[in-house]
């Protein structure tokens, strides 16, 4: 079973596809999205995985992947790849019992864990920007203002 439902590589889904697959999740989604967006200042990239995963939406910061999401019916998957390094302090995190079940039963190798979480609370939106900030620390963007301020 793939992990999104965009399985077909010729076929590059449009947005108004996405979203309307995703039905209700689509908020979840977009909660997601902007928390990369306004936390590590980078834009996914839309791709194809092949089609044990199809197509799916990729965050990248300094050449290292922060999030992958796959968009399904009605639903999405995240997934975070959690460094071996890393998993003592994603195994320290107060996650939900969704998430925390995903990270003790992910397989173990030798670069780390592969988390796949399908968002579908409140609760799991927090826990995957929890094990992003593991990987990398959230820097959220200054506002700039549009006038300089008088000089004194």
């Amino acid at each position: 079973m793939s992990k999104g439902c965009f399985t077909d590589r010729a076929h590059r889904p449009t947005w108004q596809e996405i979203y309307a697959a995703l039905g209700p999740r689509r908020k979840a989604w977009d909660e997601l999205n902007q928390y990369i967006v306004e936390n590590y200042q980078v834009r996914g990239e839309l791709l194809f995985g092949g089609l044990n995963y199809g197509w799916a939406l990729r965050f990248r910061k300094s050449g290292k992947t922060l999030l992958v999401l796959f968009p399904g019916q009605k639903e999405f998957i995240a997934n975070v790849v959690v460094g071996r390094s890393l998993l003592k302090s994603a195994q320290a995190l107060k996650l939900g019992e969704n998430a925390r079940q995903v990270l003790t039963s992910a397989k173990r190798f030798y670069e780390g864990c592969w988390l796949y979480v399908k968002v579908s609370s409140k609760q799991d939106i927090q826990d995957v920007q929890q094990l992003i900030a593991v990987k990398a620390k959230p820097q959220p963007a200054r506002k700039k203002t549009l006038f300089a301020s008088p000089a004194a």
